[in-house]
């Protein structure tokens, strides 16, 4: 047998001598253990490489899917056997489709339903075309009016019809939402080093957020560009807010501190002989604390 032939028998391998390692081959050993193969060095790389490909897969999907909400509707809409399935029953599942699901989530679906119809009637015109010529038939005047092809014809074209509808209105509030957006990054980008007080700054900034989370989906091409900037803005605001809050506690000490020194002239005053001056300075230590001296921390 073949196996038999290429096994090398136990007596033979035991009765012979391997040849003792050369220097040569010591260090190509050591030389191996100490250093990976080439194939072992590219494997980081081509790993790299990959969870780069999935983090822009799924990137892109997201990008899909934002552009259009009800698009996401297509990843629970069971892809059935339309294999299976008879010419009539195609069309009655495309009118199904079309009437119960959302148009741009059932492209997948419609394209599978369309290629099945168009080679099963290829089939079933091919048959009828064959049965024409054996009746004695030219086959160049062979006609077959097909009321199920019509039928999926009507169909096909009510669907073209509703989805470039619906994407002409998307594409018109996507370009919309596009241009709100922007205004909005904008208007983060303003609130930086604004002459106003610190609150009205955040109030200003809580309300870009909240408008951000209902201004709409962007285009898929600007997806990832737009929401890059907006968070880059993000950070560089809360950069702002977090040296302005420093800024802020080293001002409210230093209100403190005048505030204190008031206190100890006021109370001072208590003692002063004269009334009348006394209540005058007190009048202006009163206009200093409510008017010169800022706020201090609560």
């Amino acid at each position: 047998m073949l196996e038999e032939k290429d096994q090398v028998r136990p007596e033979e391998s035991q009765g012979k001598e391997h040849p003792p390692a050369t220097e040569t081959d010591s260090n190509s050993a050591t030389s191996g253990d100490d250093t990976p193969a080439e194939g072992d060095q590219e494997l980081p790389k081509a790993k790299q490489e990959s969870d780069v490909e999935t983090v822009s897969e799924i990137e892109e999907s997201n990008a899909e899917d934002a552009e259009d909400e009800g698009h996401q509707r297509r990843h629970h809409i069971p892809m059935l056997d339309y294999h299976s399935m008879s010419l009539e029953n195609l069309v009655g599942e495309l009118q199904r489709l079309i009437r119960n699901e959302k148009i741009q989530a059932i492209k997948r679906h419609v394209d599978a339903i369309k290629h099945e119809f168009d080679q099963k009637f290829q089939d079933f015109l091919e048959h009828k075309k064959e049965e024409f010529v054996s009746k004695g038939g030219n086959e160049s005047d062979f006609r077959y009016n097909s009321v199920t092809k019509r039928q999926f014809n009507e169909v096909f074209s009510e669907y073209r019809e509703k989805r470039n509808q619906h994407y002409r209105n998307l594409d018109e509030s996507l370009k919309e939402n596009l241009a709100n957006r922007l205004t909005l990054i904008e208007d983060l980008k303003g609130l930086v080093n604004v002459e106003e007080d610190i609150n009205t700054t955040y109030r200003n900034f809580k309300d870009i957020q909240e408008k951000w989370r209902n201004a709409g989906p962007v285009p898929r091409a600007n997806y990832n560009d737009v929401w890059r900037t907006y968070h880059h803005h993000m950070e560089i605001f809360y950069d702002f807010l977090h040296l302005n809050r420093e800024l802020r506690d080293l001002d409210f000490k230093h209100n403190l501190d005048e505030k204190l020194k008031i206190v100890e002239q006021a109370e001072a005053l208590a003692a002063s002989p004269d009334v009348g001056k006394a209540f005058r300075e007190l009048q202006t230590l009163h206009k200093i604390w409510k008017e010169d001296i800022g706020p201090v921390a609560k």
